[in-house]
């Protein structure tokens, strides 16, 4: 049996020593600092590949282009010597007679103007006081007519003729040096430098115009013209 006269007694002391555990398992608990093991990362895998052939060609790369400044030139022509591909074969290549060549046919010729006209090469060279002035395409006689070749005068002049023998067909500004030929304008000026007139020379309306003006200056004894193949 227990005595009924114990008696539970506190001591402060005890309760200290509570405080004191206390206390010290607080502070053990903010001094734990948990640690984590950190491993590596896994390394990406690489993507897989497939290819349509098992078999891999290469391809041969383009030859690097190659610049220059330079340029290829192409053959000498001669620009004295012309050939019409579009003319008949009646026409062939001429050499532009050279002003030497062409003061020699004059030379014996006194007039302020002169005109000579080479067949040849369907041109007009016209000369005032010993200078050349103008060359201009003509057209002589086409296959089967003439026009005679010779030095003449001017006969006589017809601003606005019109031919009395070839259906009125218009010869504007010409002028009259042997019988009925004569150094006129025509409205074909699309066969200039082919043989393609009656027998007559043809110009350009306007050289026509211009040679018919110069004409009219002078007397026309001091005009010539010269016909040569």
């Amino acid at each position: 049996m227990q005595p009924n006269n114990l008696e539970f007694t506190h001591s402060r002391n005890q309760e200290t020593d509570s405080l004191h555990a206390l206390d010290e398992l607080r502070y053990k608990t903010l001094l734990t600092i948990p640690t984590v093991k950190l491993r590596p990362p896994n390394p990406p895998s690489s993507p897989e590949i497939r290819y349509a052939s098992q078999k891999i060609g290469f391809v041969k790369p383009l030859a690097k282009i190659q610049y220059s400044l330079a340029v290829e030139k192409g053959p000498a022509i001669d620009t004295a010597t012309i050939k019409f591909p579009h003319q008949k074969s009646y026409i062939k290549a001429y050499s532009e007679p050279d002003s030497e060549s062409l003061i020699a046919e004059i030379e014996d010729l006194d007039e302020t103007i002169i005109a000579v006209v080479d067949k040849s090469d369907q041109k007009l060279h016209l000369f005032e006081s010993g200078i050349k002035k103008y060359t201009w395409v003509v057209s002589t006689a086409r296959n089967g007519k003439v026009t005679p070749t010779g030095t003449w005068n001017a006969q006589w002049l017809s601003k606005h003729h019109k031919s009395s023998i070839y259906n009125n067909a218009p010869m504007p500004h010409s002028i009259f040096y042997n019988g009925n030929f004569a150094i006129h304008g025509t409205d074909q000026v699309g066969r200039l430098g082919t043989p393609a007139s009656s027998g007559c020379i043809r110009l350009h309306p306007e050289n026509a115009e211009v040679l018919f003006a110069m004409v009219e200056q002078v007397d026309k004894s001091d005009f010539a013209v010269r016909v040569i193949e």
